[in-house]
Order: structure tokens, then sequence, then C-alpha cells
């Protein structure tokens, strides 16, 4: 236990130097990194930093690709696999909520893209006029985003007859059973932080193959968005966006998870 903790707290500080590099000066690069700290295990150390790399792409705007880290890791392609899974979990709701959203009635139209329908192929059928599919027993209504990794939906628990967000593995990736794994390891850790300012998971699944997180779903948007809107926010505001987003990380991060964090990631409820 002792061995393991003290590698964890290496890891913290390597990927919180790796992330201060990225923001104060050039790139960072993976590999100077990796051969930097031999002592560790290679596969590890990459998924870490990996984890952070993409967060700050994604956060200027870019958008990582699994090809690129294939070819640049071409003997450690299954932690990259793994990498971009657990990264689509973690974030949960986070970005993919920026993109275009589809209800059944735009999903008939002969105009959607064939791309978008193909997505979401692996969903039972609709039992009811208003739905998209069915997930496990969960009601689809909408489909939120599309991401390298996964779909998220809008969807309606009809037990609890609530709102839920539901975040589903593309087939693709779910035929990995490495990424299963992760994916699975990190929404039950995610789903044991039970705080005011982190999103609440309700239920960790699969159906027909398929893993899914059943999620709170928030009504909102972005920090990043917010920022592209307004461009700079009054003083007051950033105090408590700061103050919420401080006190949701110190308390992941005594539970052992990532402390870093991204603006798509900071969900701003509309009262």
């Amino acid at each position: 236990m002792h061995h393991s903790t003290n590698l964890r707290e290496q890891l913290d500080l390597i990927t919180d130097e790796f992330e201060a590099a990225w923001r104060t000066g050039p790139r960072p690069q993976l590999s100077d990194n990796l051969a930097e700290h031999l002592s560790i295990d290679p596969a590890r150390l990459l998924y870490e930093l990996l984890l952070v790399e993409m967060d700050m792409r994604q956060a200027a705007g870019e958008t990582p690709r699994l090809e690129e880290y294939c070819a640049a890791f071409p003997e450690q392609t299954a932690v990259v696999h793994e990498a971009f899974a657990a990264d689509q979990t973690i974030a949960l709701a986070g970005s993919a909520q920026e993109t275009s959203s589809f209800t059944r009635a735009q999903l008939a139209s002969d105009s959607l893209d064939q791309n978008l329908r193909k997505q979401i192929r692996f969903l039972a059928p609709p039992q009811q006029p208003d739905e998209i599919g069915r997930l496990g027993d969960y009601r689809v209504l909408e489909v939120m985003g599309v991401g390298g990794m996964g779909v998220v939906f809008r969807a309606e628990d009809p037990h609890l007859q609530r709102l839920v967000a539901l975040k589903a593995m593309k087939p693709a990736v779910a035929a990995s059973r490495s990424s299963r794994d992760r994916f699975f390891r990190e929404a039950r850790a995610a789903a044991a932080l039970d705080h005011d300012h982190i999103v609440s998971i309700y239920q960790v699944d699969e159906d027909r193959e398929i893993p899914f997180i059943a999620m709170q779903y928030l009504c909102g948007e972005s920090l990043q968005t917010r920022l592209k809107r307004e461009g700079s926010l009054e003083q007051h505001a950033v105090i408590q966006i700061g103050r919420e987003v401080a006190l949701g990380l110190a308390f992941g991060s005594r539970r052992r998870r990532r402390r870093h964090t991204r603006p798509t990631g900071r969900f701003a409820r509309i009262a």
C-alpha cells in the first residue's frame, strides 16, 4: 500500500508539472517526459500524461486524434486506446453538450448526416413516439453530442420519472476488453464522489455489451461557452466559479482523483 501511495504521489507531481509546462511555455513533449522518468512504468506514465495533454488540447480548441497518438507510440497502442476511452468517461457531460442536439423528428429527416444515424444503431428500438430508442431501461430522447469514443444522450428514467444524461461507449471502442474495463473502473470511482460541485453518477451498467453511465442531467452551459459569449466575466463571477471549482477539485483530490480540469468540464446551471 505504501508503494502504491508513493507512486500515486509521484504521478501527481509529474502530471502537475506537465500541465504547468503546457500553460506557461512551449508545449512539453510526451516522449521527453517518459525519458526523464525511466523508473516509472512507461505505460502507466503515458496514460496519465495523455489524459493531461488531451485536456489541454481540447481546452485550446483542438481535437486530439487517436490515430496520431497510436502512430507516435506504436508499442503502446493499447494504452492510447484506454486513455482516449477514459478521457471520455472522466469528461462526463463536458464538451459533448456543446454540440448540436437531435430529437427523433430531426433524426428522421432525409437531410441529416447518415453517419449520425450509424452512430446510434446500438440503441434498442423505440417504444414510444418521442423516443429515439432504448438503452437499458432508459427512454432515449435526444442525441446531445458525439465524441471519438462515445455518444451522450438526454434520456428519461421511467421508474423515477427524471431526466438523465447517458454516456455510452461506441461499439467499436466497447469491443476492446481493456477499454471496457477501464471505462467501468473510472466510472465507478467517479460514482463514489458525492459533492455539490461534481456531477452525480446514478448508474454504471451495460446493455447488449455497450457500457454506459447514467448521470445527473444539467441544464446550462460550460464555462468555455460562457467565455466565448461574454468575452470576460465580472470579478464576483470569477471568484464564485473559482471557489466552486476549487471545492470540487479538493474533494476529488482527497479521494485520489485527477486534479486538473478544463473549461468545457466546468458547467454552469441555468437558474
